[in-house]
């Protein structure tokens, strides 16, 4: 019997996609970064207490208030970057979860410890003639500020970014990936926080280039205090991706997070030289 050469053609029907419960690993990732930054910056400062380092001693509160902000606007930095690259590469290499996790951490962990010592070591013959030449300079401010930049930027790739790509490398073995038919779906809390991150590292890092003036270092709780301002837009951008996203996403999408966190800048930094020409009128 003959097909109706009449009839509706019709598609086949295919069957829905199963999804993969969202992974929450990527944080388990950031939580061993965070407690790697923190165990470098206690030693750093022990180190410093224990020379007396610059008279630290004498004025280790002021350092203190000054320091800290510096090590949380990089952890935010250092967080924002990983977390990319740890859902971009799973998405590109559809891998269902990182496997096996606990050597994965671990070895996470010792490697950040290791390189980013590495880095440190390797990096100074450049960066302490660097530095004395520049404050031999009459005017110096606009060369620390953008050598300091491009010195992050390469301590994120060697201190940071190395590590996690050596660890990712190693989980191609075990991980599993996603079969045919399968969708590794994420929260929309895991994109707004992610958007968020971002946002919080590009204020940041266009509060650096503030005029020295303006932050006036004499007071190093001010400083901490221009940051903390950061707080209220990225958490309102938080809240606005998850109440206007759908609860579940087929993507993380990261270069979409990335950019809606360049507007959401932007138009933050509209709206505050907006406010403030009108309190100036």
């Amino acid at each position: 019997m003959t097909d109706n050469p009449f009839a509706t053609p019709t598609a086949p029907v295919q069957p829905p996609a199963r999804e993969v419960p969202a992974t929450t690993q990527p944080y388990a990732f950031i939580a061993v970064l965070a407690l790697v930054t923190c165990l470098s910056f206690a030693v750093s400062l022990g180190i410093q207490w224990y020379n007396d380092i610059g008279e630290i001693r004498q004025r280790f509160s002021e350092h203190l208030q000054l320091m800290a902000p510096h090590w949380f606007t990089g952890l935010v930095f250092y967080a924002a970057a990983n977390l990319l690259v740890l859902h971009a590469y799973r998405e590109k290499r559809q891998l269902v979860e990182f496997r096996p996790l606990a050597l994965l951490l671990i070895g996470y962990g010792l490697l950040n410890l290791v390189c980013g010592m590495l880095a440190g070591i390797g990096l100074a013959p450049l960066t302490l003639p660097f530095y004395q030449w520049v404050t031999a300079q009459s005017s110096y401010g606009v060369w620390l500020m953008a050598f300091n930049e491009a010195m992050s930027w390469v301590y994120l790739l060697l201190g940071s970014l190395l590590p996690l790509g050596l660890v990712l490398l190693g989980s191609r073995v075990n991980s599993p990936r996603l079969a045919e038919g399968e969708e590794a779906r994420v929260a929309a809390w895991q994109v707004a926080l992610g958007a968020a991150l971002c946002f919080a590292t590009l204020c940041f890092k266009l509060m650096q280039f503030l005029p020295y003036a303006l932050l006036r270092y004499d007071e190093p709780w001010l400083y901490g205090l221009y940051l903390s301002g950061v707080a209220l837009p990225a958490a309102l951008l938080f809240g606005a991706v998850c109440t206007r996203l759908p609860a579940r996403l087929q993507r993380f999408a990261a270069g979409r997070a990335l950019l809606l966190a360049v507007v959401a800048m932007l138009l933050w930094s509209v709206a505050l030289l907006a406010v403030g020409g009108g309190w100036r009128c």
